[in-house]
């Protein structure tokens, strides 16, 4: 195998690829060269025979998140969790309505003493059943919850953006402005013991800060609710990252541990 030989260039473009999922997983989410990256992909690509790296990989995600006082104000009217929910089904607040297959506003407990918020859900299709995060993520999310005695109905899973939408999407400011609006309702209702974010995106909404997940994780945040209820905030890796990384799911057990205790206090 020479040196400049597809089979070389596509070696090492796989672990150029596992190096950015890595970067992603600890809150890496935008390069300053992102456009001369892409183009250096491209690149790439026509030689060889087939794509080697998912462009998604460089993500134009927000570094930062967005300011509490830039989210929507909790609706006093909504008065119960299946009222909301009928709400965010038929919400137009953003483009992704135009899109959306089916809502991911989440279960249906009303009581939770675990609250679960992943980032988005995309590709998707009419034909598609209602996944939460994804059909072995789903899976994987329950056996996670049984690993550490959580009954279904002591648990509320929903996403940050609450479409489920055909295509790729990557949301924008103001469509995540507009799903934690959503979300803060959700909390307000159920308020419960605690709330894992899964995810990067998840985590810098939640615990108000835009370090990377590897800084977040492993401790305890606070989620302070309009009433002024104070919530008790564990991040962790979401399970699509660690369908991709399995490596990094002694981490995540860690977590999981960490916040068993916490809920048997």
């Amino acid at each position: 195998m020479t040196e400049n030989s597809p089979a070389t260039r596509r070696a090492a473009l796989e672990k150029l690829a596992a190096l950015l999922r890595y970067q992603q997983s600890c809150g890496i989410e935008r390069y300053g060269d992102a456009e001369q990256i892409r183009e250096a992909f491209a690149r790439l690509r026509t030689q060889l025979a087939k794509p080697a790296v998912n462009e998604t990989l460089v993500s134009s995600a927000p570094a930062h998140p967005i300011e509490a006082s830039e989210v929507p104000a909790v609706t006093p009217a909504v008065k119960t969790i299946a009222e909301l929910a009928s709400i965010i089904s038929s919400c137009t607040n953003c483009e992704l309505h135009s899109r959306r297959i089916y809502d991911t506003a989440g279960s249906t407990t009303t009581e939770p003493r675990l609250l679960i918020v992943g980032g988005w859900l995309d590709e998707v299709s009419a034909q598609s059943p209602r996944y939460l995060f994804g059909a072995q993520e789903d899976e994987m999310v329950k056996r996670m919850l049984a690993a550490i005695s959580l009954s279904p109905d002591e648990v509320f899973i929903t996403n940050l953006i609450k479409c489920a939408v055909a295509g790729k999407n990557v949301p924008t400011d103001v469509q995540t402005q507009s799903c934690f609006g959503h979300l803060k309702n959700q909390i307000e209702l159920l308020v419960p013991r605690c709330i894992l974010a899964m995810g990067t995106r998840a985590a810098h909404f939640l615990c108000g800060s835009s370090q990377p997940l590897s800084g977040l994780r492993g401790r305890f945040h606070f989620y302070t609710t309009a009433s002024g209820r104070r919530i008790e905030v564990l991040a962790t890796y979401h399970p699509s990252f660690l369908l991709a990384n399995p490596e990094m799911k002694a981490a995540t057990w860690s977590d999981l541990q960490v916040l068993q205790k916490r809920l048997n206090r």
